[in-house]
Formats: structure tokens, C-alpha cells, sequence
């Protein structure tokens, strides 16, 4: 049997633990402001959270933009690092942009995680960039 679940959260108590992860990971560890963090697309995004041997391990959001998806907020918290489930997020996020028909997936990317996101089928494009005071580069995938 599989550690590892990704679902759409849809309850409230759902989005509330996947905002929970990103407090932790995102505020707390890299220290991003609670305004830049939550922001105004949040009531419009489509929530994801993972799960490992039923405890909340990560997440993500996802917005349709035209033929795009805008993958954003990917998490895992740091006691679940490295056993596969950032892939399984990603994974599920491509699969669920491909069966809204989304041609294109593409996301802000943290430069330490360019070379996971590669192994996971993504490409670099353009310039680095600083969001959040953070390194990002745009990443992308055609679907």
C-alpha cells in the first residue's frame, strides 16, 4: 500500500491544514510575510494536500490561467523531505492540468529546487528573479 495520498482539499478543515504547511514551511522556515504568503488568489486557487501514513506531509495550489496552469505554494514539510512525495504533488498536479486541458503548466521556481523540478519534466525559462526575497526562475511544461 502507498504512504503517500494527494487529494483536492475540499473542506474547509482541508485548506486550513494545507495553510497550515505553508505557515510552517514558507513563514516559519523562510521567513515570508503572512501578506506575501496568503495572498488574494488563495479564494480562487484549487487546494492539494498530501498525505503521508494519514498525516498532513504537504501541499499545493494550482490556478487555470487561459490554456495554462499556474502551479504554486508546492510544500512538504521538513520531517517528510525526501520520501517521494514533493514528486507525487507534482505528479498530480501535472495530471489534473492535463484532464482540465491545460496545454501548458508552468510555476515560480525556489533555484534550490530547479534541479527537482527538472527531474520532474520541467524546463527553465527566462531569467532568475527575486520574489518573496527569495531566488526564483520560471519553470514550464508542455502537456
Amino acid at each position: 500500500m502507498d504512504k503517500i495520498t494527494v487529494k483536492i482539499a475540499k473542506t474547509p478543515l482541508d485548506i486550513k491544514k494545507a495553510y497550515g504547511v505553508r505557515e510552517l514551511v514558507f513563514m516559519e522556515e523562510q521567513g515570508v510575510s503572512r501578506e506575501e504568503e496568503m495572498d488574494e488568489f488563495d479564494g480562487a486557487a484549487t487546494h492539494i494536500i498530501a498525505y503521508y501514513d494519514d498525516e498532513v506531509a504537504g501541499c499545493a495550489r494550482i490556478r487555470f490561467l487561459g490554456n495554462k496552469s499556474k502551479l504554486e505554494r508546492i510544500a512538504v514539510l521538513l520531517r517528510f523531505r525526501k520520501k517521494g512525495i514533493g514528486k507525487k504533488i507534482v505528479d498530480f498536479l501535472v495530471a489534473y492540468s492535463k484532464e482540465k486541458g491545460a496545454t501548458e503548466a508552468v510555476m515560480h521556481a525556489q533555484i534550490y529546487a530547479n534541479d527537482f523540478y527538472v527531474k520532474c519534466g520541467f524546463k527553465p525559462r527566462g531569467e532568475e528573479f527575486m520574489e518573496a526575497n527569495i531566488r526564483h526562475v520560471e519553470m514550464y511544461m508542455e502537456l
